[in-house]
């Protein structure tokens, strides 16, 4: 049988491409991991931004606009977390998403069971992130 020789310029060529290659490859996810991460931190701050707003909607203070704003926020970092691959932090952002579009169509009940309490979301965004910085960002 006979082999197929490659002349040494394209040897070279092939090793050349498979270099950048895998330097655009490490690059890819060195970017894909910094945009995890601030995906996450992202949710943190909507964390913190959503329990200010709960202390004062407590104190009679409720601002459809503001709930229109949180409704909009959890959405899209539903979204991005989704397009990233961090799954289950991005179904609890979008289930935030919802509750916030229309806080009145949930009861209190629901909102323990389905698990999307910001103490909740933002034990699992830190976790996230640790895991993140340790093993690099999770497969899509």
């Amino acid at each position: 049988m006979i082999e197929p020789v490659l002349p040494a310029s394209s040897a070279a060529s092939l090793l050349k491409y498979l270099l950048q290659w895998l330097r655009s490859l490490s690059r890819a996810s060195d970017e894909r991991k910094a945009a995890c991460i601030h995906a996450i931190e992202s949710v943190i701050t909507g964390v913190r931004r959503t329990e200010r707003y709960c202390r004062e909607r407590d104190q009679g203070k409720v601002d459809p606009a503001t709930e229109a704003e949180l409704a909009a926020m959890w959405t899209e970092l539903g979204f991005q977390l989704e397009a990233l691959g961090v799954k289950k932090l991005a179904k609890r952002c979008n289930v935030n998403g919802q509750y916030w579009a229309s806080p009145q169509k949930f009861s209190d009940e629901w909102w323990e069971q389905a698990d999307i309490g910001l103490e909740s979301v933002d034990k699992l965004a830190r976790r996230i992130k640790a895991e993140i910085q340790v093993n690099g960002a999770p497969q899509p």
